[in-house]
């Protein structure tokens, strides 16, 4: 299975990252079905690209599979912005020890077992990616385990690829998001799913695993 790092054109606000379409597209069981179901064959030995899970939680996992493996979560915080709610719907973060989960939520931020996830971001170095990637690994580490270029290891300052909007993601309130300097992320073109590095001083700050599309 080819892997390959692609240029993604910088959109205005992140969650438009999150919708499979135009604005007022609700995410569905149809329309996030044939991510969730593909992510089997993603995870068997020997594939580089079944990093797109952690713990088996990917783009368009349940919310009640979540808790099942996680249990619940520690806190639950709603994103309350204005346009995000009007434009593209309510979600909130999960918080827990090692993860921090958005979940994709019903109207007035309830969820129910059946909401989606979007994102899950790893933040604590007791996961390792099928690599060996882990928080502290260091960028000469990911770059030879998933076979990147120099040039494919991005600054912070350069919005061309992805916005730091995007990689902070649908957070209003980003003040316990970490502070990164690079990242890197790997796609490939049939599979909106992306697994992303954040590296700072040299080292892996955060791993997310996230939807990408261009707009």
């Amino acid at each position: 299975m080819k892997i390959k790092c692609t240029q993604i054109v910088m959109t205005i606000l992140i969650p438009s990252l999150l919708m499979l379409g135009c604005t007022h597209t609700q995410i569905t069981n149809d329309n996030i079905g044939s991510v969730n179901k593909n992510n089997k064959s993603d995870i068997e030995d020997g594939d580089t690209y079944k990093d797109v899970s952690i713990l088996g939680i990917t783009f368009g996992t349940k919310y009640q599979e979540v808790v099942d493996m996680l249990g619940e979560p520690i806190n639950i915080i709603p994103i309350q912005d204005e346009m995000t709610i009007v434009e593209k719907g309510y979600y909130s973060l999960l918080e827990y020890k090692d993860y921090e989960v958005v979940v994709y939520d019903n109207e007035n931020f309830q969820i129910s077992p059946d909401c989606i996830i979007v994102e899950i971001d790893a933040i604590d170095e007791e996961y390792v990616t099928s690599k060996g990637i882990h928080i502290g690994s260091t960028i000469e580490d990911v770059m030879k385990e998933y076979g990147l270029k120099k040039e494919e290891i991005y600054d912070k300052l350069n919005e061309e690829i992805i916005s730091n909007m995007r990689i902070t993601g649908l957070r209003v309130d980003t003040s316990k998001f970490v502070d990164y300097d690079k990242y890197c992320f790997i796609t490939k073109e049939e599979d909106p799913r992306a697994l992303i590095f954040l590296f700072e001083d040299n080292k892996v700050v955060r791993i997310l695993i996230r939807h990408l599309t261009a707009d």
